[in-house]
């Protein structure tokens, strides 16, 4: 083999580990801690930059779902960042009201809303594959009843019954969804009208593992079929 295609080899090999590493590598977000750090707040979007080093961007925003007749609350949603309550953690919320700070509200937590179900709205700047989502009930405790919906894409849901993905709510799901645009409600079948129901969700905290590009790793592939036809004289591939 020669040199030139002894140092392409090593090459592809290092960019082949470098981009495995990558996507196999899990980063974290935890709504709860950032609330804790930067205070409890809530606004009309969060933008989260380069996600734990990950280099992917994440954007927060909040929507209630219609009656499928177009027809909203008229209160205006907002993502609310909720801290610790007696050293137990929060998580990510909706509020409501003209005032995205939520001031003197104690429901910012993921609930009915005024009779429609409120929604959280996930945003990465690349698709990637959440592989788990913790949660906190109304009061920051682990007891859970009734289920959670999450819809994958970009269209948003007009019902929960229209969510793509159901699970029976709990304090850890792994669900392995792929995409780039997750939305959550807790579904309205169960949720209480006390903010402090257990059925009410904050989302405490989300872990992604990015998708790899699928164009470069085409160009890696061609390039590896390139290189075992340059080498298929002298050693076979």
């Amino acid at each position: 083999m020669r040199k030139k295609d002894l140092r392409l080899g090593i090459f592809l090999a290092v960019a082949l580990v470098s981009i495995s590493d990558r996507a196999a590598h899990a980063f974290y977000f935890n709504f709860s801690d950032d609330a804790e750090t930067n205070g409890e707040r809530g606004q009309t979007a969060f933008l989260f930059s380069d996600v734990d080093g990950s280099g992917i961007d994440m954007t927060v925003t909040a929507r209630d779902l219609t009656d499928g007749l177009g027809i909203s609350e008229g209160s205006t949603p907002n993502p609310y960042l909720d801290g610790n309550l007696s050293g137990r953690p929060g998580g990510l919320g909706v509020c409501q009201g003209s005032d995205p700070a939520c001031s003197g509200s104690p429901d910012d937590n993921l609930g009915v809303g005024s009779g429609l179900g409120e929604v959280v709205i996930l945003a990465f700047s690349t698709s990637v594959v959440v592989t788990e989502f913790t949660f906190r009930n109304g009061i920051h405790r682990l007891t859970f009843v009734g289920s959670v919906g999450i819809n994958v894409g970009p269209a948003n849901p007009v019902t929960a019954e229209t969510f793509s993905d159901v699970f029976a709510a709990g304090a850890v799901l792994n669900p392995n969804l792929i995409g780039s645009r997750f939305s959550f409600v807790a579904e309205e079948s169960f949720v209480g009208s006390v903010p402090g129901d257990p059925s009410r969700l904050y989302l405490e905290s989300v872990t992604f593992v990015p998708q790899p590009s699928s164009a470069l790793l085409l160009g890696l592939g061609l390039s590896l079929l390139w290189g075992c036809q340059r080498g298929r004289s002298r050693r076979g591939c």
